[in-house]
């Protein structure tokens, strides 16, 4: 085993939840992060998500993942250190897992707590002689300084993540990981014809619009909220100026709701954002990483040219 890697405000979670759940639903355009939407249950939503047809951003990149990891392994280099974001689906990670040349150790980072704890035993029966720690965290947090000076180490940030953040949050992850000398692994979802994206973000099944639902019954069970979770309906729409799919709870009716005590109303027709998707083009990239100080080493691209992944150093 690895040793225990922690972030310093992961026991905060719950009380940042209920902050920020206040400080959304105060404003003018009110805002509930889709972050919250991903506990166990959401989690499972976003697996069966993964599945569908119209969401090609999961399958395309597990592709680019198995077509190529026998070359990004290579290109990543002998006793790595591999630090993954959104270890939930680690399971597209095992190609190029497999193919890394006497990896130092797998160290994964997951969205909740209930998730890290069935993987790390999952991951560690697959891969007994591979140290492995899973650690609830979130993009945006501090990178542990004990991850500083481990040699070869790549950070893995899979499916976009980085088009969940604002450019400059985006900005600030990568001068971050730049800090810590190690090279970074990045999945893109590329510039593509609206009407896929829409489709994607209101897929048939209905999956996107549960994910959104997630956060208010998060909120009533872990907040004593009292949202009427059938009194909201999911929209998603590509903003062609922005490049990015937005995401809202569209409010049925005026309502009044509460939520750990505090009081807020929403009127007939009033939309919550709970997310923007940005999407990138290779020059959006190409600018961003040198804005953080990388240099571009290899992309890998499915044929459509729907999705990337890049390597940087």
């Amino acid at each position: 085993m690895t040793q225990a890697y922690q972030y310093p405000q992961s026991n905060m979670r719950a009380e940042q939840f209920k902050l920020d759940v206040w400080h959304g639903l105060a404003q003018q355009k009110k805002v509930l992060s889709h972050d919250w939407a991903l506990d166990q249950h959401g989690m499972n939503l976003l697996a069966r998500l993964y599945q569908q047809p119209e969401y090609y951003a999961a399958r395309v990149e597990a592709a680019i993942l198995a077509d190529y990891a026998q070359d990004i392994a290579v290109e990543v280099g002998h006793h790595a250190l591999v630090v993954e974001y959104g270890c939930e689906h680690w399971l597209r990670t095992t190609a190029l897992l497999d193919q890394l040349l006497k990896p130092q150790a797998y160290v994964g980072v997951c969205a909740s707590i209930e998730t890290r704890n069935s993987y790390q035993i999952e991951l560690q029966y697959r891969y007994r002689k591979l140290p492995v720690e899973l650690l609830d965290g979130s993009l945006q947090e501090p990178l542990p300084r004990n991850w500083h000076g481990h040699g070869n180490c790549v950070i893995y940030i899979p499916g976009s993540m980085l088009g969940r953040i604002t450019h400059q949050q985006a900005l600030n992850v990568m001068r971050q990981v730049r800090s810590f000398g190690a090279k970074l692994l990045v999945g893109i979802d590329l510039v593509k014809d609206a009407e896929v994206l829409e489709a994607a973000y209101n897929d048939r099944s209905h999956l996107q619009q549960a994910l959104n639902l997630n956060i208010l019954k998060r909120a009533n069970r872990e907040l004593a909220a009292d949202f009427d979770v059938n009194g909201y309906y999911h929209k998603a729409s590509y903003n062609r100026i922005t490049h990015s799919v937005e995401s809202y709870l569209v409010s049925l009716a005026t309502q009044k709701v509460s939520v750990a005590g505090q009081q807020f109303k929403l009127s007939i027709a009033e939309p919550i954002f709970t997310g923007a998707h940005r999407k990138f083009s290779l020059p959006d990239m190409e600018s961003m990483a040198d804005a953080a100080d990388w240099q571009l080493q290899r992309t890998w691209m499915d044929d459509k040219r729907w999705f990337a992944l890049q390597l940087f150093h």
